[in-house]
């Protein structure tokens, strides 16, 4: 199941303007074309030309010399028959060298490589194509084009059809498309990860929000701007941040060394920034496309960031080929003031984070990165550093446990070893390179004390003594076994769209070696009643106990058998969608239709029968620490009526109650839901407040992360007790997921 991170809204496009495609359906991805509806002067052919862009990006030179050999892939989806002639009156109106499949520069083929066989053709889906084919052939006419079209727009097909573009040749990968980020979008990230090619993708035309597959830290994210002729500067071109580009700070993808400059957690984002770079992607300032297929005007003014991820595609293809290992989306980075600053515009706003992560600013920024292009020196391997180590991300362990962190290093381009050095870590762990292997392991024991560190971890090219270096945060936590776990029913759906929950768990004669079905929840309650309690370390779920016996897998069966603490057979973890994990498997426990005995399948809670109802404590990584419900309605119904606060652990009743509900909601024993307050957007005061009423929408829905996190989907934020606080009283709220203390939970 596929679970978007951050509230979906209309993309913010003033009148005249439309999406190619209009927004996608769950787990699918949208074509990156916006159309210029509304057009005036009676132009036959609106929008710029490829010589007005070349004198924008000051790529005249290197369109005219550059990019022979070099082969540019388009990633699209479904087919577009009118490509080839498309393209060819495209470039033969602007005189343009002649591309096609009879001299060998342009290729078509679905995403398993086939010329035959193509996909269903879309009219909506060729515009994209039209717009990526004519704006790489503007800049880059000496270029080969690869267009894989592939059979859907779903991840699967469209992941499968980059790789196809890479095992075809291309070196420089445009995947014309993009999408929300989600929760388990990890699954896809594999056909992103080629070293040695540029993977580019767009940011999105939404307006502010994290998209996919840009918020990889493999591909070049590209944003969006205005581009408009002036007097008023040497370059005789004004650029401002398109309100339409998407940006944002990642809830859930980590961040590379190489931009690390952005990564403090209070006043910079501590995971992966989109975007890297940007280019224009304003329709009012859009390219001239010819796209016929199911088109009465074929000559049109478009743009949208697919325009713009298709000129940075260009200007890597000009700038010659990558180094072999290394990751183009670094190259920026190195040659910053080979790049345009944008100084103005936003797409925000963008509440809880940090204001460049939606306006424009001197320097970097979340709308337009680094800048655009002036000429290809920001896009060439030349000069650039050779040594990628990735963010780990915090790392969250029971003090005084042992720990075992895997530092990633993405690319050394000498081949050789990296040696690596650590500072910030505490007495008794240590760094050490993995043999055969880029990466190395922090491994040893914790001290006792309840503490985080600021760790700063360095490798080396062991033959040009290049380096890379990434920091991290890793916190020694106090135990999250609940001081009074809630011994309740642990109640299913199995019928989607039920929400009765009159199926429970059920124990049978309670000894070991006996198998857990469910039963109708009227029958003997002493079969019913579980705990579920935490287990100390951060992360790693809790043990679900009836008659001090343990829910366990056993040679793929659910049955009890006596408690282990330790066995990750025994360990279930709370998922999006109020599913339970078992820890060994990561599968989900699932009743099925009723009619079987339980399993555990692949995760997908939108099956009734995967969807479990349990009353918990919200226990904090923070000391003693643990959420209550404190109604300050007193008797008046205007929000916010009651709020969630820390109290000491150890006390009961409804306040003190949880339930992780099958809408997701986080939802108080005493009957409200946890939802951040926001006015159309979260208000950059928000607290986590309870609500009256329990309402469905992504401000209503929570998902644990795997460290402990409890992120909120329609913000994309984490559920925090400000300041680490012990403190009685302490109102939560929810701020960036920097893997702190106070956004360490267990619900158990």
């Amino acid at each position: 199941e596929l679970v978007r991170i951050g509230a979906s809204r209309p993309a913010r496009l003033p009148a005249g303007d439309r999406l190619g495609c209009g927004a996608p359906a769950g787990g699918r991805a949208e074509c990156p074309s916006v159309l210029r509806t509304a057009t005036s002067g009676g132009t036959a052919v609106p929008g710029y030309t490829p010589a007005q862009f070349r004198s924008a990006y000051d790529l005249a030179t290197a369109s005219a010399g550059d990019g022979h050999g070099a082969t540019v892939a388009i990633v699209t989806a479904y087919s577009d028959p009118s490509a080839a002639g498309d393209l060819a009156v495209y470039r033969a109106h602007f005189r343009l060298p002649a591309c096609t499949a009879g001299n060998g520069c342009l290729r078509i083929i679905n995403e398993h490589g086939g010329t035959s066989g193509l996909p269903a053709p879309s009219v909506s889906w060729a515009l994209s194509d039209a717009i990526a084919l004519d704006a790489v052939s503007a800049l880059c006419p000496n270029c080969h084009l690869l267009l894989v079209e592939a059979a859907s727009n779903s991840f699967a097909d469209l992941g499968t059809a980059a790789s196809t573009a890479v095992a075809k040749g291309a070196r420089y990968v445009l995947n014309e498309w993009s999408a929300p980020e989600s929760l388990t979008q990890d699954s896809y990230d594999h056909y992103f990860n080629h070293p040695g090619v540029a993977m580019v993708a767009p940011a999105g035309n939404a307006g502010y929000g994290r998209t996919f597959p840009g918020d990889l830290p493999y591909v070049t994210s590209v944003g969006g701007t205005t581009l408009r002729p002036t007097r008023y500067s040497t370059r005789h071109w004004a650029e401002t941040a398109w309100a339409g580009t998407g940006s944002g700070c990642s809830a859930i993808e980590v961040k590379p060394s190489w931009q690390r400059a952005d990564a403090s957690a209070t006043t910079g984002c501590p995971n992966r920034t989109q975007n890297d770079v940007a280019a224009d992607a304003d329709p009012s300032t859009g390219a001239a496309v010819y796209d016929s297929y199911g088109t009465s005007s074929h000559w049109s003014q478009d743009g949208g960031t697919g325009l713009a991820a298709a000129i940075i595609t260009a200007a890597y293809a000009l700038a010659g080929p990558p180094a072999r290992g290394s990751y183009p989306a670094s190259y920026p980075y190195q040659h910053a003031s080979h790049l345009n600053d944008v100084l103005y515009g936003s797409n925000g706003p963008c509440p809880l984070n940090p204001a460049y992560i939606c306006n424009a600013q001197p320097g970097f920024d979340g709308p337009t990165g680094l800048g655009t292009p002036d000429g290809i020196a920001a896009f060439a391997a030349a000069g650039t550093d050779p040594v990628t180590v990735m963010d780990p991300g915090t790392q969250d362990y029971l003090a005084g446990a042992s720990t075992d962190i895997t530092i990633t290093g993405l690319d050394s381009r000498s081949g050789a070893a990296l040696k690596y050095a650590a500072s910030g870590l505490p007495a008794g762990l240590t760094v050490t390179a993995v043999p055969h292997s880029l990466n190395a392991v922090v491994t040893g024991t914790l001290p006792a004390a309840v503490q985080a560190y600021s760790v700063t971890v360095t490798a080396t090219d062991t033959a040009t003594g290049k380096r890379g270096s990434t920091r991290f945060s890793l916190v020694a936590t106090g135990s999250l076994v609940s001081s009074a776990p809630v011994t309740t029913s642990i109640r299913t759906d199995i019928d989607p769209g039920d929400n009765t929950g009159t199926d429970c768990l059920d124990a049978g004669a309670q000894t070991a070696g006996t198998t857990v079905t469910v039963q109708p929840c009227a029958i003997d309650p002493q079969q019913l009643d579980w705990s579920f309690v935490g287990s100390p370390a951060p992360g790693f779920g809790g043990v679900l106990t009836i008659n001090g016996l343990c829910l366990a897998l056993s040679g793929g069966t659910v049955a009890l058998a006596a408690c282990d603490q330790g066995s990750a057979a025994q360990a279930w973890f709370p998922v999006y969608g109020a599913g339970l994990a078992n820890k060994s498997t990561g599968t989900c426990l699932d009743a099925g239709t009723y009619s079987g005995p339980l399993t555990l399948q692949p995760c997908d809670t939108s099956l009734g029968g995967q969807q479990w109802l349990a009353q918990t404590t919200l226990q904090s990584a923070v000391p003693d620490t643990c959420g209550t419900t404190d109604d300050r309605s007193e008797g008046v119904l205007t929000p916010p009526p009651a709020v969630i606060e820390t109290e000491p652990c150890g006390q009961s009743g409804v306040d003190y109650d949880f339930s992780y509900d099958t809408s997701s909601g986080l939802r108080s024993g005493a009957g409200y839901c946890a939802t951040p307050e926001y006015l159309g957007y979260v208000s950059a005061e928000a607290a986590s407040s309870i609500g009256e009423f329990c309402q469905s929408g992504a401000y209503s829905q929570w998902a644990p992360l795997p460290n402990g996190e409890v992120l909120n989907i329609g913000t994309g934020l984490c559920l925090a007790d400000p300041g680490n606080s012990d403190l009685p009283n302490n109102q939560l709220q929810v701020q960036p997921c920097d893997g702190a203390l106070g956004e360490i939970w267990a619900l158990g």
